[in-house]
């Protein structure tokens, strides 16, 4: 059995739940905290949890993960960990000493190369998102033009990882990518996704060919998916509405800020996420 404590929200939830199915001939999966993940999707397995019911489930939940820590670091269970070499993200499985086939994995597995596309074509939306997403997408202009999301992330990334370089992009950098799809693309329409509606409207609302989705997150990511390219923000969300995208247009333009989260400070972060099928711009 594979012991999983889920990280951040869906995008983050995403990258664990699939890179762990990739190593699955270990034992099923218990996955703790997959709220996120269980309301996107559709048998996602092994969910353990409250889907957001009460502080006591995730008390418990945070008083196991740390004991459960505490057994692997002894080596009385077996540890899933990422692993770095040469530039390059691996799993690194530690065995037990005891012999016992019960594994902690601790990491966020945020790299390509440990995900196995097998197991990215299981996921399934969840209907009422999928429907809500195929109405939007479906009342969008000549369906000759292909659609292009733009996902706006702001929120904490205003200041996040640190005021002086966040990890939210300049307007430029948008108007910049939007114009190479223009470029490449016959007359595409744009599609903002955004946790910023206000700051949407106010920098796109007027553009020809943009449309403003105001659905919520787990909605968008379904029309994300929908779309035939793509701009990205530096976010797991944003990745992952690319990735699926990628499963029905395998060769749509998908665009990224050079450096990810290290756009503004020149140097990758995390370490490990540069993505090959990825064109990268810089900020």
């Amino acid at each position: 059995m594979i012991l999983l404590f889920g990280k951040g929200r869906v995008g983050n939830q995403l990258f664990q739940y699939v890179a762990m199915r990739g190593i699955r001939k270990r034992g099923r999966l218990a996955l703790v905290g997959f709220d996120a993940l269980r309301a996107q999707f559709k048998e996602i397995d092994g969910c353990i949890g409250s889907n957001g019911r009460g502080k006591l489930i995730r008390l418990i939940g945070r008083v196991c993960k740390q004991s459960v820590a505490y057994a692997a670091k002894l080596g009385l269970i077996g540890k899933i960990e990422e692993q770095r070499h040469n530039g390059r993200m691996d799993i690194r499985i530690t065995e037990s000493w005891l012999k016992w086939k019960l594994y902690y994995a601790e990491g966020y597995f945020q790299c390509d190369e440990v995900l196995r596309d097998e197991h990215i074509r299981t996921l399934a939306f969840r209907e009422e998102s999928e429907n809500r997403a195929n109405s939007f997408l479906s009342q969008l202009a000549d369906r000759s033009r292909k659609r292009v999301f733009v996902h706006i992330r702001r929120g904490d990334y205003v200041r996040w990882p640190a005021v002086e370089s966040p990890a939210v992009l300049p307007l430029r950098w948008y108007m910049k990518a939007m114009d190479i799809f223009r470029s490449n693309y016959e007359s595409p329409i744009f599609v903002i996704c955004t946790d910023d509606l206000p700051y949407a409207e106010d920098m796109f609302g007027e553009i020809g060919d943009v449309v403003i989705s105001h659905a919520n997150a787990e909605v968008d990511l379904a029309i994300m998916a929908g779309c035939e390219g793509g701009i990205l923000s530096a976010s797991s969300f944003s990745w992952w509405g690319a990735r699926l995208a990628r499963e029905r247009y395998a060769q749509g333009l998908f665009m990224a800020p050079l450096y990810w989260i290290g756009s503004r400070s020149g140097r990758w972060i995390p370490p490990h996420v540069k993505t090959a099928w990825l064109e990268y711009l810089a900020v």
